[in-house]
Order: structure tokens, then C-alpha cells, then sequence
């Protein structure tokens, strides 16, 4: 549709006053009238299924629920943690995750996105969501 020629001036003599009279446009008015198939605007969940078998789509989702889970079994087994002027061994631990799993994002838009970018904002999505879920109980606790 995109390489289509102007219309003659041809349409605009008799017999196009005769197919506008008859409700057409010129052409075949049916075939510019089909509808755009719902499925269209879907994410193919196929496609979307093999992108997230890709190591660099799942494993910062993965980690991130590790995290989360750590925190939330420290959280359940000591109580909430208190605040300490000095940072101990697990925020270090954080701080260095959430670098890492930065890059690791980083790396999934790169690689991705221009292949396949209606999959890839979904993947990105999800991992977005799992790291800030995953910081939930640092801004909760303000720690």
C-alpha cells in the first residue's frame, strides 16, 4: 500500500461519479474496507515465549526474586531490620546487585529491542517491576 500510484484522473470523469453514486470510491472499496485483525496489536505470545528463554531475559528476573525472597526470609526470621551508621555485608551485597543487575538490563534493550521490539518492552517491563520489587523493602524500611 505504501508503493500505490495516485489515481488517475481517469476516476474523477464518469465513471467515477458513477461508482461514488454507487457508494464506491473507486477501486475495489471492499478491499480498503477490511478490518485490522485484533491479533495485530497482541504480543505473540510464541515469540514472546522464546525471547524469555533467553538467558539475558530471564536471569535478571531470576535474580531480582532472589533477592527479594533473601530479604523477605531476613525480614520473617529477625524482624525488620533497624537502620546502622555503618553499612554491613548485605547492603554492600545490594549496592553491587543492583549495578549488576542494571547492566544486565542494559544489555537485554541493547540486544534485543531492535530485533524484536514489542517482546523486548514486555520482557523490559517485567524486569523492571521484579527489581523495584525487590528494592520495596529498602524504601519501605528507609534503609
Amino acid at each position: 500500500f505504501l508503493l500505490r500510484s495516485p489515481p488517475s484522473l481517469k476516476s474523477f470523469g464518469r465513471a467515477g461519479k458513477a461508482r461514488r453514486a454507487e457508494g464506491g470510491c473507486g477501486g475495489n472499496s471492499a478491499r480498503r474496507a477490511q478490518r485490522v485483525p485484533f491479533e495485530y496489536f497482541q504480543t505473540d505470545t510464541a515469540n514472546m515465549s522464546s525471547l524469555l528463554k533467553k538467558p539475558s531475559a530471564w536471569i535478571p528476573i531470576a535474580i531480582s526474586l532472589v533477592v527479594l525472597a533473601v530479604m523477605l526470609i531476613g525480614i520473617a526470621l529477625s524482624g525488620p531490620p533497624v537502620h546502622q551508621p555503618d553499612e554491613g555485608t548485605g547492603a554492600h551485597l545490594f549496592q553491587v546487585w543492583l549495578v549488576l543487575e542494571a547492566l544486565m538490563i542494559l544489555f537485554f534493550a541493547i540486544k534485543w529491542l531492535v530485533q524484536r521490539p514489542k517482546q523486548a518492552l514486555v520482557v523490559l517491563a517485567i524486569q523492571i517491576i521484579a527489581v523495584l520489587a525487590a528494592c520495596a523493602p529498602v524504601f519501605i524500611f528507609r534503609l
